[in-house]
């Protein structure tokens, strides 16, 4: 849920300064990148919570989502342990200790980012 509250409080953040979210891939690429991934928190993040809630659609997963979890090497098959799937993974890598509060300095960080950006 703590992915899918920062997802909503990230596209809330581009909409408040942009007044549309049609930029927002490109936008989600602005801030820290993880290291040996190539892809930045806020894109773990959303992609994250994009898996979370379409995990069990029939559908598979939107391609930019596949390709975030791809690269950052996260497993998105249905099947393993539960310590092996991409919640549990990313949250360990935007917060080795599990801290909610390092989700939150993380998107209201990148949020002063939006400002700055011209």
């Amino acid at each position: 849920m703590a992915f899918i509250a920062c997802q909503n409080y990230i596209n809330s953040s581009i909409y408040d300064r942009y007044g549309s979210i049609d930029d927002k891939l490109i936008l989600y690429k602005m801030g820290r990148e993880i290291v040996n991934g190539g892809r930045t928190e806020i894109e773990l993040i959303i992609a994250v919570a994009n898996y979370y809630k379409h995990r069990d659609d029939k559908n598979p997963l939107h391609r930019g989502t596949r390709e975030v979890l791809n690269d950052l090497k996260l497993n998105f098959s249905k099947t393993g342990y539960p310590e092996n799937l991409p919640i549990i993974i990313g949250a360990g890598i935007l917060s080795p200790s599990f801290n909610l509060d390092d989700f939150t300095k993380i998107v209201t960080d990148w949020r002063e980012l939006l400002w700055l950006n011209d």
